[in-house]
């Protein structure tokens, strides 16, 4: 996995926890050295490893081989293992050339464009490349992610999009809005980084009155400010997302469209849907099979002006109860997770 366990709950680890329904499975995540303290240790893989990271690993040599020596013991059974599943392309640097086993690679985001370390992109490049040439499947979570990798495969091997989903066991029916303590609370949950449009939040409590934004999910700790009607809620755990966000009126996705967002399938917009709510996100290509479910805006004043609208009519969904079981029959991880069975038995797993 290319994020710890405990991160948001999300695509890695729906992935790893089916798979240890019916294979012996271990599963290796990242975490710094200065985020030692496993806080939910029940809630882990049955069979783990840690890949400690430590500052500074990939941008100097030394400490970079030092990184790599102190995890060796990780691996030193790989040849063991049928079958691999990698989620980030650095980590195929710790599969030798020796292998025999297959190796199927789950990308889910532009990682050209999220690596933080930008002169250390051309390796990040060079070992996707290397491990698209290597891999027995390609899975890819978007159909733009998928045209772009599969130009780099140089053999024929099952190739597939499998979105993102969600779980359907807990779904509440599309609702109105209503207020609480005399004001509508609107919610986001997901990560709190820089593609989260900060600025638009601030211009709609500006010129949107009676509203307030709640903001649920870990912070990168340097984008976000603190404004009166911008709530910071923290980290919560994701089967307590319905009880968090039962009185909100509307759930919103305000990205900055970057070469970051432009590639992701985002998993709260299926978890959305699923929670009832009046959504409202930005456009972009990707998403525009959403259009039945959610209202987009393209321009931060096209963003007022839709709350303002949806303010007045008490935030309606603008899909059915109908139209949800339909949508959510057809994206539940269960359904994708039968994809992910297919392509296990066509590599042979």
């Amino acid at each position: 996995m290319g994020i710890d366990w405990q991160w948001i709950y999300q695509r890695p680890q729906v992935i790893g926890r089916h798979l240890e329904t019916e294979y012996d499975v271990m599963v290796i995540f990242p975490r710094s050295v200065f985020q030692c303290c496993m806080s939910d240790k029940a809630n882990h893989p049955q069979k783990y490893g840690i890949l400690w990271t430590l500052p500074f690993q990939e941008k100097n040599a030394v400490i970079g081989c030092l990184a790599r020596t102190a995890v060796t013991h990780l691996f030193r059974h790989i040849e063991s293992y049928d079958g691999i599943v990698i989620g980030y392309p650095l980590y195929y640097r710790y599969i030798p050339a020796s292998y025999n086993g297959k190796v199927i690679y789950d990308c889910m985001d532009n990682h050209e464009a999220l690596y933080p370390y930008r002169k250390g992109v051309a390796q990040v490049l060079s070992q996707e490349k290397a491990l698209l040439q290597r891999c027995d499947a390609l899975v890819a979570s978007c159909q733009r992610l998928y045209d772009k990798m599969q130009e780099h495969v140089s053999k024929d091997i099952p190739k597939r999009v499998i979105r993102n989903g969600t779980d359907i066991s807990r779904t509440i029916e599309p609702h109105r809005g209503r207020r609480v303590r005399g004001r509508y609370e609107i919610g986001y949950f997901g990560t709190l980084a820089g593609w989260l449009d900060y600025g638009l939040l601030k211009k709609s409590l500006a010129m949107n009155e009676g509203i307030e934004y709640h903001l649920i999910g870990p912070w990168d700790g340097k984008t976000f400010s603190g404004c009166p009607g911008l709530i910071y809620e923290g980290v919560i755990p994701h089967n307590a997302l319905h009880q968090k966000t039962k009185d909100y009126s509307c759930l919103i996705m305000p990205f900055v469209v970057n070469d970051i967002v432009e590639w992701v399938d985002p998993v709260k917009l299926y978890e959305y849907v699923s929670l009832g709510k009046c959504i409202v996100s930005v456009y972009y290509d990707e998403i525009r099979r959403f259009e039945d479910y959610i209202y987009f805006y393209r321009t931060q004043e096209d963003y007022v002006e839709l709350i303002e609208t949806l303010k007045r009519e008490q935030f309606p969904p603008k899909y059915t109860v109908k139209q949800q079981k339909e949508f959510l029959l057809a994206n539940s991880w269960d359904s994708r997770l039968r994809e992910w069975d297919s392509l296990m038995e066509a590599v042979g797993l």
